[in-house]
C-alpha cells in the first residue's frame, strides 16, 4: 500500500513510518528537512508543508495519507488550513486520510464539550490544542464529500516525555474520555495505526490507549 506521512520525522510520525515500512508497505515521509537518522525502507521528500499545491503533486499516487503534523513552530496557526487542503486532495484521489490529534480533542461524555473547551492549559499549549480540536470539528461538520477519514486521539499520558514501555497491545475507544490518566507507548500507537491502515475498521474520531 502506498502511504504518505506528513511530518513523519517526529515522535509519533517516525514510529508510524517504521512500523508500516516494516510490514512491507511503500512508505514516503514528507517533511521540511531530512532527519539525521533514516528509517530502512522509508523514502523521504522535503517540502514546504504549507504549500498544499506542491504537496498534492507529490502525493498523486497515495492510497493512504497520514498527517502527524503539529501546530508548533513554523506550523503554528497553519495546521488547520493545511489539513483542509490535504483532506480535499485525498477525497479527489480516493485516498484514506488519517490525522493524528490530541487527547484534549476528546469529549467529556456523549455529545459533551471537548476537554479543550473546559480544561485549563498554559497559553502556549492552549493555542496548540485549540487548533488540533479545530481540525476534528471541521472533519465532523464539513469534510469533503466522500472523504474517508479517521482522527486519532492518543492517551492523556502519550508523548516524548513519557517513559511508558511498549506492551504489544492497545485499546481502541470512541471520541470520549473513557479512562483518566491513560497512557500509551509510541510503539503501541504505531501498531494501532498500522493495523488500522491494513484493516480499515474504524472511521470518524477514535482514541487509543494501552
Amino acid at each position: 500500500m502506498k502511504i504518505f506521512i506528513l511530518g513523519g520525522t517526529g515522535y509519533a510520525g517516525s514510529a508510524i513510518a517504521a512500523e508500516t515500512a516494516r510490514r512491507g508497505h511503500d512508505v514516503t515521509v514528507i517533511a521540511r528537512k531530512t532527519p539525521p537518522r533514516l528509517i530502512d525502507g522509508v523514502s523521504y521528500l522535503t517540502a514546504d508543508l504549507t504549500d498544499t499545491g506542491s504537496l498534492s503533486s507529490l502525493m498523486s499516487s497515495a492510497e493512504v495519507i497520514i498527517s502527524t503534523l503539529s501546530p508548533r513552530g513554523d506550523m503554528a496557526n497553519k495546521l488547520f488550513p493545511t489539513v483542509k487542503e490535504v483532506a480535499a486532495w485525498a477525497s479527489q484521489i480516493d485516498a484514506r486520510f488519517i490525522s493524528m490529534g490530541g487527547f484534549s480533542s476528546l469529549r467529556m461524555g456523549d455529545n459533551g464539550p471537548r476537554i479543550v473547551s473546559v480544561g485549563r492549559f498554559p497559553d502556549a499549549l492552549q493555542t496548540v490544542v485549540n487548533e488540533m480540536a479545530e481540525v476534528v470539528d471541521w472533519l465532523e461538520s464539513s469534510a469533503p464529500k466522500g472523504l474517508r477519514w479517521l482522527y486519532i486521539s492518543p492517551a492523556q499520558g502519550f508523548g516524548s516525555y513519557s517513559d511508558t514501555k511498549p506492551t504489544g497491545h492497545y485499546e481502541i475507544g470512541g471520541n470520549t474520555m473513557e479512562v483518566e490518566n491513560s497512557v500509551l507507548a509510541v510503539e503501541d500507537l504505531a501498531l494501532a495505526v498500522a493495523d488500522e491502515v491494513e484493516r480499515d475498521e474504524h472511521s470518524g474520531h477514535i482514541s487509543i490507549r494501552n
